[in-house]
């Protein structure tokens, strides 16, 4: 269960509004793609996920749930997706046989948002989206501003790091933790 403190209570408001749209545009289009199992956008993205403080205090809680074994996993996955040079990379937090989020109620702003926000510097959805919205599929779907999102969680808990940052002052607290 997610506990909040003031600074999470606002995200997590932030997070449910995302969620109540998402919701009334999967009712609306029921043959929507985005949904539990649909890991497209997950394994095509241009770099690690980005995430403000706030979104890392409640990503890194979900983290805690993992077991030690999934954790050195994702740590791994990282590494790797670090050093990638160029093309897409996987989300290091998807579980690959299932096609889900490892810490999907714990997931950041930019996940809930794929497939369902429209930014104005290229929309937020995977190649299979991007087909049926040129094919007309989505006519009429009140789609969410990406940017009014982004400005607000902005505004609430400052700029936004790679995953791969967060993790690595995580890992270096740790380590001087335990040499101390």
């Amino acid at each position: 269960m997610i506990e909040a403190n003031d600074s999470q209570s606002i995200l997590i408001t932030i997070f449910n509004n995302i969620d109540h749209r998402v919701d009334a545009i999967t009712q609306a289009q029921p043959d929507w793609p985005c949904h539990q199992g649909c890991d497209l956008c997950c394994r095509r993205l241009p770099f690690l996920p980005e995430l403000n403080k706030a979104e890392w205090a409640l990503l890194h809680e979900g983290f805690q749930y993992l077991t030690v074994s999934v954790q050195e996993v994702v740590k791994q996955r990282i590494a790797e997706a670090k050093e990638q040079a160029d093309g897409y990379i996987t989300c290091p937090l998807l579980d690959r046989e299932k096609g889900a989020c490892l810490v999907y109620a714990y997931r950041p702003a930019a996940c809930r948002m794929y497939g369902f926000y429209i930014s104005r510097s290229g929309n937020r959805w995977c190649g299979m989206i991007q087909e049926q919205y040129e094919a007309g599929f989505a006519d009429g779907i009140m789609l969410g501003n990406q940017q009014s999102v982004d400005r607000e969680l902005v505004g609430n808990f400052g700029e936004s790091q790679s995953i791969g940052v967060w993790f690595e002052k995580e890992w270096e607290l740790k380590n001087h933790a335990n040499k101390c």
